[in-house]
């Protein structure tokens, strides 16, 4: 399956578990909705079936059909005027709750008359005879009433309702565990893929980059196996020499990938010195002249006036220099161009490579510095290496507690941008 379809699948699959999530979650608020309005009716009929038992009581409690109020959500205000005793009240209104099987604590103030003048009391009162809920700290609110009154309160209403929704809650929250499992196993599944063509990748052009010195090797040693090289000394070391420089080259190949690793994993070691920027660039643009000069190309540089001392690894310095300014010629369509400009920026050396080559796509640029990957070219096909070279700039960039970023269009160039403390 292709990349392009891949992400496709998971883009798709991804809407998909989010289409679900947010159906079960509007389920879940749709259902606390109910649970909540059920909750009120039938504290409601309750609270009613409780004025009604208060009336036909030893007092008159006054009582009306429209007795019971709702001022907002988990208030009540239940009409009477009698000074009913506490015990009696609890008793009544406890009772009442139980058998529309409404378990939640409540707490409640009566203003009353009597014939001796106002009463008033409160109290908190729990359903469950094992409850862990207390009362709760904040104040009894002050609900103004113009008329003698039961108010009653549920804090704990939305405990209640969770209670009551829990095989809901835990059904919606392993849900959504399987829905991230299922994330993580498509981005498991994308992850390898990309490893699996980075791998691919990297097989056809490390067997590209030692085809090459075996056929010349190859080729050396057929030559040396015949008897008359022994009679012509000149060609005899001409052949030596080819064969023990490309041997030398697949050394120093096969070391770059061994360092490469044992840097990702120990990371690397730095050796420091003091050294000025300028003079170092300076030192170095033969070596980058020389790069463009195979292609036709030049490259300029770009000094500030103040030196900028340092405090660094200048061989692993140069070397991520020499991989970027390369990376600007070799990925150039016509004769490459580049500037190399630094500055200082309060503590920190700025130092970008800028070229006017062929770009990289925005879907590649995150994945740039990534080991063993490499854009896909498109018409050019001479463009050889194992991906390693922008890797190794991201690791000496990182051991000198600075970072390597990239800016890119297609067709007008890349800029890459060194951003390294001073001290």
């Amino acid at each position: 399956m292709k990349s392009r379809n891949i992400r496709i699948l998971l883009v798709l699959a991804a809407l998909a578990c989010v289409g679900i999530l947010a159906t079960q979650v509007y389920g879940l608020r749709r259902t606390y909705k109910f649970q909540a309005q059920q909750f009120d009716d039938l504290v409601n009929i309750a609270l009613q079936n409780a004025a009604a038992r208060l009336q036909n009581g030893d007092f008159d409690t006054g009582y009306k059909p429209e007795a019971v109020t709702q001022q907002k959500p988990g208030y009540f205000i239940v009409h009477i005027n009698a000074p009913v005793a506490r015990a009696k009240l609890e008793q009544v209104i406890s009772e009442s709750l139980f058998s529309k099987k409404v378990v939640s604590n409540f707490q409640y103030r009566l203003h009353a008359l009597s014939r001796s003048g106002p009463v008033a009391y409160g109290g908190y009162y729990k359903m469950a005879e094992h409850s862990s809920s207390s009362m709760p700290s904040n104040a009894f609110p002050e609900i103004q009433v113009n008329e003698p009154a039961l108010i009653l309160r549920f804090p704990y209403q939305k405990n209640h309702l969770m209670g009551q929704m829990m095989v809901w809650i835990i059904s919606s929250f392993g849900l959504l565990l399987v829905l991230v499992f299922l994330c993580y196993l498509m981005y498991v599944i994308f992850k390898q893929r990309q490893l699996s063509e980075v791998q691919k990748d990297f097989i056809a052009n490390m067997t590209h980059e030692f085809k090459t010195p075996l056929a010349s090797i190859r080729l050396g040693a057929d030559v040396l196996k015949s008897p008359e090289i022994v009679s012509q000394p000149q060609r005899l070391l001409s052949y030596a020499t080819i064969i023990s420089k490309e041997a030398m080259q697949l050394t120093n190949q096969v070391d770059r990938i061994l360092q490469m690793s044992k840097a990702e994993q120990e990371g690397m070691p730095l050796n420091r010195s003091d050294f000025i920027w300028q003079e170092l660039l300076r030192s170095e643009l033969p070596t980058y002249a020389r790069l463009a000069a195979a292609k036709d190309g030049s490259v300029s540089l770009q000094l500030p006036n103040e030196n900028i001392a340092f405090h660094g690894d200048v061989v692993h310095l140069k070397t991520a220099l020499v991989n970027l300014v390369d990376n600007a010629v070799k990925y150039s369509l016509k004769s490459p161009v580049v500037r190399i400009a630094l500055e200082r920026s309060g503590n920190r050396v700025i130092l970008s490579v800028s070229d006017n080559g062929i770009g990289i796509d925005k879907a590649s640029q995150g994945m740039i510095f990534n080991r063993f990957f490499r854009v896909h070219t498109g018409n050019v096909h001479d463009v050889k290496g194992f991906g390693i070279g922008l890797n190794y700039v991201r690791i000496i960039a990182h051991a000198h507690n600075g970072e390597i970023n990239c800016i890119s269009q297609l067709g007008k160039g890349s800029t890459f941008t060194l951003n390294l403390p001073v001290s």
